[in-house]
């Protein structure tokens, strides 16, 4: 930030004067947890490291001005608890959470706010899919330069005798290519369509119900688990199994 500030000759614009800017702007302002009534949210959630010590983070998903954040000796399920009787304290009231399925962040939440709802958030649950998307486009990539280098080795053959195997050798290669291309295709198409399913309306501007969203997930879990890959039912099953909670 520092070093922005230079380039834009802002002042102040060094490290120190920066800390002490920052500290005199911040004790002019109202805590977001000194709240006077009853403030009800809906927290997202999470667990981050540092060297290598768990922080908790929490933020109120209808504003994010409400962040908790705090650094903890581990990331049990009595630490989460009373991360979250910490915010009830001050008078923040949860309707629910969505988070990873970490074992003490969910069960600390439950434990704290034992009537809000709980939710996997879909990035954490679907970023294996996205993985496996990167991976296959490289793949593709890949595939396609050897079909080029095939075809460039069959082009400068200087003996007749060589034109059917490297004919075959590109035939091998071009089809390699075509096939992984049209993997990496597809899973392309059907992920953006993931995305729509869970928005709150559909294109159409029908207000969508969970068994709409459960339905389309399924059908899209069960067009990507028909493409030709091995490497899909490993991602897709433990996804498919606590379908509701997404």
């Amino acid at each position: 930030m520092s070093s922005i500030l230079q380039a834009l000759a802002y002042h102040p614009n060094a490290v120190g004067s920066l800390s002490q800017f920052f500290q005199s702007v911040g004790q002019t302002l109202p805590s977001p947890l000194l709240m006077p009534s009853t403030t009800w949210v809906f927290y997202l959630s999470d667990e981050i490291f540092a060297i290598p010590t768990p922080i908790l983070v929490t933020i109120d998903a209808r504003s994010t001005t409400i962040r908790n954040i705090e650094r903890a000796a581990e990331r049990s399920a009595e630490t989460w608890k009373a991360h979250f009787a910490a915010l009830a304290h001050h008078h923040f009231v949860s309707l629910g959470m969505a988070s990873d399925r970490g074992l003490g962040l969910v069960a600390g939440s439950q434990a704290a706010c034992a009537m809000a709802l709980w939710v996997a958030d879909s990035f954490h649950e679907l970023q294996d899919l996205f993985a496996l998307l990167d991976h296959w486009e490289r793949k593709a990539y890949a595939a396609m330069h050897k079909a080029d280098d095939a075809a460039r080795t069959f082009a400068h053959a200087t003996s007749e005798a060589n034109l059917p195997k490297r004919l075959q050798q590109y035939d091998t290669a071009h089809d390699a290519g075509e096939q992984a291309v049209t993997l990496y295709d597809h899973l392309d198409v059907l992920l953006p369509l993931r995305r729509e399913a869970f928005h709150v309306c559909s294109p159409q501007g029908q207000l969508r119900t969970q068994e709409h969203v459960r339905s389309e997930l399924l059908r899209l879990f069960a067009m990507m688990g028909a493409l030709d890959c091995t490497a899909l039912p490993p991602i897709l099953q433990p996804i498919g199994k606590p379908i509701d909670a997404l």
